[in-house]
């Protein structure tokens, strides 16, 4: 059957990459959808739908999946060209696989409302039934769906490279985190300086997209590591988890400079959400000596507050309850555990310095402000009028670098 041989092709492809602890949703959907499809087979009316209709039904998803997969895959490819990068070449099995995820998930939960509405409330006319079952699924996987949107992301790759883009020697690298991921990057040498910098770049980004952060640090005397992030760039996986997992990728880029001959001071320099996991890594390794975090949050739950506000209040507080519930399906992870206000004042007495500019939609000062007052001494605030997110070095530019590379030298107390 077609749908069989579909079904097939969803677990053989990415390698069934969803093999990562935020993948495990994901992983189900494709058992999910053969139970239910050899359930029907076998008693062919099940749920009032026989089987010929359930195929036209189904293939006309795929078809739709299909569609968008082939709209989103042109704009995808776009943006890396736009970014100067490229696409991950596994990429379209992972899109085609992940949308295909998607409709089995909303599928199955509107089984599970349909069947809900019968046994439960004992709703037994079927078209009312069914059509407040496709309304509440709709309801319900709204939240799903905008989770979804902000984990499995495009993956775009840099298609340059320290030397071709800034003239720099580098190396290739590979690395593990401590639950097995892969992450490549690359290890830009500074000759005659012990002291490195872990550079980790924001969601949907990847390790070049900050190559001018790595010439300026360069240029004052570090080492520089850059690396991908899990779900990003040529490293494995293909979801975000918002940097609560990008930590340990985190631990694992200080623990391979730790291990390197020759380097003995380590700083992390974090993103927007490469910050908040450095944020988060930072206690777990001593081998971080100090931070600086750019435009990272305090505290996810309050940001996707943000997001739904336009909800009226009857209908927040359980839309942030099913979103949370969904994070935790999806992650593993609730929402209150994406905090790194929480875990901020660990990284005492290490040196941090905070940068967060005024007009950053993405990431409102307000963040910064609660990063800082849960954060102990040596820390440091600093709020750069104007800036948009993850900005101010664009607008700043050498005052920017001046500063930055000050507080990395003192911090990390180079001669």
């Amino acid at each position: 059957m077609v749908l069989t041989s579909f079904a097939i092709l969803q677990l053989l492809f990415p390698y069934a990459a969803v093999l990562l602890p935020s993948e495990r949703l994901l992983a189900a959907a494709p058992a999910l959808w053969l139970l239910d499809y050899f359930h029907a087979r076998r008693y062919r009316a099940i749920y009032d739908w026989n089987l010929s209709r359930r195929i036209y039904v189904f293939g006309a998803l795929i078809v739709i999946s299909l569609l968008a997969w082939l709209t989103f895959w042109s704009l995808l490819d776009w943006q890396a060209r736009e970014l100067g990068g490229r696409v991950a070449p596994t990429e379209p099995f992972a899109r085609c696989y992940i949308t295909a995820a998607l409709w089995i998930i909303y599928y199955v939960l509107f089984l599970l409302l349909d069947k809900g509405l019968e046994w439960i409330f004992r709703f037994k006319n079927l078209r009312p039934r069914k059509l407040t079952a496709l309304f509440l699924a709709t309801i319900l996987f709204a939240p799903y769906l905008f989770l979804a949107l902000q984990i499995h992301r495009g993956k775009i790759a840099n298609a340059t490279n320290p030397r071709a883009k800034l003239g720099l020697s580098y190396e290739d690298i590979s690395f593990q985190a401590r639950d097995g991921v892969l992450l490549r990057g690359w290890f830009i040498p500074k000759k005659g300086s012990d002291a490195a910098i872990i550079l980790c770049h924001g969601v949907s980004a990847n390790k070049g997209t900050f190559l001018g952060i790595a010439d300026f640090l360069h240029r004052a005397g570090f080492n520089v590591l850059m690396f991908d992030f899990r779900g990003h760039g040529d490293s494995a996986g293909y979801t975000s988890s918002l940097g609560f997992y990008e930590a340990r990728d985190v631990a694992a880029a200080a623990e391979y400079l730790k291990n390197r001959p020759g380097v003995k001071r380590i700083g992390g320099y974090g993103f927007s959400m490469g910050g908040a996991a450095t944020l988060l890594a930072s206690p777990e390794t001593s081998a971080i000596q100090c931070v600086v975090a750019d435009s990272a949050y305090a505290d996810m739950k309050n940001l996707a507050r943000r997001e739904f506000s336009t909800l009226p209040n009857f209908a927040l507080r359980p839309t942030l309850a099913v979103l949370d519930f969904y994070t935790w399906l999806s992650i593993g992870v609730s929402l209150e555990s994406l905090a790194p206000q929480k875990r901020i004042g660990e990284i005492s007495p290490r040196p941090l310095l905070l940068i967060h500019g005024t007009s950053d939609e993405r990431v409102p000062l307000s963040q910064a402000r609660h990063n800082f007052a849960a954060a102990r001494e040596p820390k440091k605030l600093w709020i750069v009028p104007g800036a948009t997110h993850v900005l101010a070095h664009r607008m700043l530019g050498q005052i920017y670098e001046d500063r930055v590379a000050r507080f990395f030298r003192g911090a990390l107390k180079m001669p």
